[in-house]
This record gives structure tokens, C-alpha cells and sequence, in this order.
């Protein structure tokens, strides 16, 4: 965990690679290899992201690749989805009604601009390397995979963006490189789940939430121009195709209106992907696959909650909140909390009946209280928040995860 202000600046690398990108087709490509992943869901209508490319768009993506192949980055940081993704997501799709030639040259220039980005990042390595700030930029905004919808798919959790997190990393290159570290992340358990099933799964289920984070106008407009590069959308036009469905649950009645009003306008396969709604329609969302085994914790679901989401606790003066977690030997324990409204609250942190920290954090102070523990056998980890005030009530905002170690 960096300490927020400290921490060494991650340094870019581009990537280079010497002679022409070479692309081989991946087995299973093609005709006979969508008949064969047809074949496994017998009597179904299919889903074309489930399904390998044809014959037909085997031989388009050879023709991007033909444009990008003396791009140095190609050759380090292209792969076979990603070539996909892009041919079905603007080739076919964007610019389906422009002659194919037209629309192939299109696509290639973006995907040069990708590479172009792809490379300033060092995507195809930033998995692998310390990126700044990356425990308060997950606690400020919270998004991540909180597991799998009944068809395979990755279902991806957010928030809207904090105050703090627009506040200290707005404009930022840690901003940035920590968003590429999410996406690239995202497409590495689409990859393995797609290795566990047998099937192509390289889109994702969104759940944008408004409940925990209000959406305001500011948090909206920053989720849609803070991720640009060079003009453009680091979404959008380096990670399309990604989207099949997004459930903004706990949507402002503004927001409501406004997509009421828009939504028309839409093209039909756009607008049949969002759901915007000022609940969360349990009955709704498991219908479309996203049951309580895959909803996370916080929702009234088994999964575990996204990374960096906390829990807010109002204590009455004069009170002390008490919670505990079960924890076997060998388990690590994670905490960090914070205060959420004015003045101080005290705290301790037990493993069993011993004591392993206490610490009065301070909203004016910014005091917060961190800490871990592997337990040394089957326990029981509890915390205790005592409110000494006499007249208020305070929040506090609080994450404890207990995790193998």
C-alpha cells in the first residue's frame, strides 16, 4: 500500500519490438469453429460474443493486421481478443453501413492509436509492475469484479468517483495508469474464465451503482472525460466491444429523466444494453443472470464486495458499535477506517480477547486507522467504535476483509 503522496512515480517504458508483426489464426477460429461452439448449446440461440470468428472475419482480421504489422508495439502488446474486439466493434459495427474497405481503414487507424497507447502505458506488462497510489485510488472509487453471471460473464461493480478521488488524482498519470491496470485485469479473468468454460466470454456485465456514492453532475461528467488520451476515449476506442450489458441501479431521478428522454434517440442494439432503474430489481437482475451468488455482499448477496468498498456506520453519542468476523489460522486480516462526518471516534481492534490496535481517528485531523493480522489459529476478529460524544451523531466509513494469506 503506497502512503498516498509518497510513493515513487511509476516510469513508462514504450514498448518496442523488432521486424513485423506476425499473426497466426488461433485454433478453433472460423466456420467449422463456431458450428463447434454452437454445438455445446444445443437448441439455444447464441450470443455471436460467445462464438468464435468466421471464416469471413478471420480474413478482415488479417487485413487489420496487415495495417498495423510494422507498428513496433504490435508485436508486444496485440493479442488475439483484442484484434477481435475491434473488427466486431467498429469494422462490423461502428462503421457497418461504410463500404468494408472504407471501414477497414477506419479501424486501422485506431488501432494504431491504441498501439500508440498501449505502449505509453506498457499495458501488456502493468499487471506485473507497482502502479502509485493504487490502494486509494480502489478506496476512492470503487470498481471491480465481484464474480460471474450464470453465463460466464465477468460482472464488474462501480461507484461513482469520490470527492477525494476527483480531488487528488484528477488530471493525473496515476489516474490513468491505474484505470489501464482495471481494464487489463478485467480481460485477464475474462481469459481464464473463457479457459475454464470452453467458450469465448471477452464481454462483461456492468453494475454502476448510485446508492453507496450519489451520481452527481460532477462525478458523471468526470467518469466521462477524466479516461482520455490524445483527445479521445481510453474506453471507447482502446477497450471497445467489452460492454454486453450495464445495470445502473440506484439512479438519481434526474438521471432517470434524462435517459427517458434520450434513450429513443439510441441506436436499438445501444439501448438495449443499459438498464437504468432507482432500485435494485433483485427478481429483475436475476432473470438476466445476475443471481445473489453473484451480487456482492453489501446488495444482500454471497460474493465478495468490490475492492475498496466500505461500510458506513452512524453511532449515536454516547454509543459504542461493536461487529466481528469469523477467521481461521493462517487467514489475513485487513482493516482501514475513517471518518465520514465531523469530530472523532475511538476504536480497538481484538483477535479474540487480545487487543491489536486502537486508534481515535479524526475527520479535522484526517487521522484514519489502518492495519493487518495473520491469525495464529481459529478466531474471532472484533472491533469496537465508541462514539464519547454527548449531542452527535458520527460516521464512520469501514472495510474489513479476511482473506487466505
Amino acid at each position: 500500500m503506497s502512503d498516498g503522496g509518497g510513493a515513487k512515480k511509476e516510469e513508462v517504458v514504450p514498448a518496442t519490438a523488432e521486424g513485423p508483426f506476425e499473426w497466426k489464426v488461433p485454433e478453433g477460429w472460423g466456420d467449422a469453429g463456431r458450428e463447434a461452439a454452437k454445438a455445446k448449446f444445443p437448441g439455444e440461440e447464441i450470443s455471436n460474443d460467445y462464438l468464435p470468428p468466421s471464416d469471413e472475419e478471420v480474413e478482415l482480421i488479417k487485413k487489420l493486421v496487415d495495417g498495423v504489422k510494422d507498428v513496433p508495439a504490435a508485436k508486444t502488446e496485440l493479442d488475439d481478443i483484442t484484434l477481435l474486439r475491434f473488427l466486431r466493434g467498429f469494422t462490423l459495427n461502428q462503421w457497418a453501413k461504410l463500404p468494408r474497405e472504407e471501414a477497414l481503414e477506419k479501424t486501422v487507424e485506431v488501432l494504431k492509436h491504441a498501439l500508440k497507447f498501449y505502449a505509453h502505458v506498457g499495458a501488456s506488462t502493468i499487471l506485473s509492475r507497482e502502479i502509485p497510489r493504487s490502494y486509494e485510488y480502489h478506496k476512492y472509487w470503487v470498481n471491480g469484479v465481484v464474480g460471474t453471471d450464470t453465463f460466464g460473464r465477468q460482472i464488474y461493480l462501480v461507484h461513482p468517483p469520490g470527492s477525494r478521488l476527483i480531488k487528488q488524482f484528477k488530471g493525473t498519470q496515476d489516474l490513468l495508469l491505474n484505470h489501464v491496470v482495471d481494464m487489463e485485469r478485467l480481460k485477464a479473468t475474462k481469459r481464464a474464465e473463457e479457459k475454464k468454460r470452453g467458450i469465448m466470454l471477452y464481454k462483461h456485465v456492468l453494475i454502476l451503482d448510485g446508492g453507496e456514492t450519489s451520481m452527481t453532475m460532477e462525478r458523471l461528467m468526470f467518469m466521462k472525460n477524466a479516461l482520455d488520451y490524445e483527445g479521445v476515449s481510453i474506453d471507447s476506442d482502446f477497450y471497445p466491444e467489452m460492454l454486453y450489458r450495464a445495470w445502473i441501479i440506484n439512479a438519481p431521478l434526474a438521471l432517470r429523466a434524462l435517459w427517458k428522454m434520450a434513450a429513443p434517440f439510441l441506436n436499438p442494439i445501444t439501448r438495449a444494453k443499459f438498464q437504468v432503474v432507482g432500485n435494485v430489481p433483485l427478481d429483475k437482475m436475476a432473470a438476466d443472470g445476475l443471481t445473489l451468488d453473484n451480487l456482492p455482499l453489501y446488495l444482500g448477496g454471497n460474493a465478495p464486495n468490490p475492492p475498496g468498498f466500505h461500510y458506513r456506520e452512524t453511532i449515536k453519542a454516547g454509543v459504542t458499535f461493536e461487529r466481528s468476523w469469523k477467521v481461521k489460522k493462517g487467514q489475513k486480516i485487513f482493516w482501514d477506517m475513517e471518518m465520514k462526518s465531523s469530530y472523532y471516534v475511538d476504536i480497538k481492534a481484538f483477535v479474540g480477547e487480545t487487543e491489536i490496535g486502537a486508534a481515535r481517528i479524526d475527520e479535522e485531523k484526517g487521522d484514519m486507522f489502518t492495519g493487518s493480522h495473520v491469525a495464529d489459529a481459529d478466531t474471532e476478529f472484533r472491533v469496537t467504535m465508541h462514539n464519547d460524544g454527548r449531542w452527535h451523531s458520527r460516521t464512520v466509513s469501514y472495510d474489513v476483509r479476511v482473506t487466505d494469506n
